[in-house]
């Protein structure tokens, strides 16, 4: 890096800080508009960012570990969304969250959405158990709202979910 060049062209957007850490809570976010951008959701900043704070952005090896849940729990991964959770009482509380959700959204349609279509369960991934709720896809919102709001999810530097190159999965708990 040059000494004169902005840090606005150093660092690109959505670059973890520091660069290239796996657990890394920061991302560069150079411009006011990249702030603003992120705030509002816009696809042409949000799609850039590599990591972030867990209770506000999905880490991806969480989500990794998420998407092999689903499989195991044979679910598509097109059709449903899935969170790890520290315990079976969180991704109950999730799902109860879920459903509290759907019964007043439909409340003046005169409808009773379908909750059979959420799952708790625990599933081994090598020896260790991991406890999931696996939703319909169009909840995913709600779940990541409860996930963001609820200091009970899993967090990636506890879990490091790795897909080792004989295809075997291992999950390694870190204290």
């Amino acid at each position: 890096m040059v000494a004169n060049t902005p840090i606005s062209e150093q660092i690109p957007v959505g670059a973890t800080l520091p660069a290239n850490n796996l657990h890394a809570i920061t991302v560069s976010l150079p411009y006011w508009k990249d702030g603003i951008g992120f705030r509002e959701g816009a696809p042409e900043v949000c799609d850039k960012l590599k990591l972030g704070y867990p209770r506000f952005m999905y880490n991806e090896r969480v989500m990794q570990l998420g998407r092999e849940c689903l499989k195991r729990l044979h679910l598509d991964v097109a059709r449903y969304g899935c969170l790890p959770m520290q315990t079976s009482e969180a991704a109950r509380q999730c799902r109860d969250h879920i459903n509290k959700h759907n019964k007043q959204k439909h409340e003046h349609e005169h409808v009773r959405p379908d909750s059979d279509n959420i799952v708790v369960d625990t599933v081994t991934i090598g020896q260790y158990p991991v406890h999931v709720i696996a939703y319909p896809i169009e909840d995913d919102r709600t779940a990541k709202h409860f996930w963001e709001m609820v200091a009970i999810l899993l967090y990636p530097w506890l879990v490091l979910y790795e897909r080792l190159i004989d295809g075997k999965h291992r999950l390694r708990m870190l204290h």
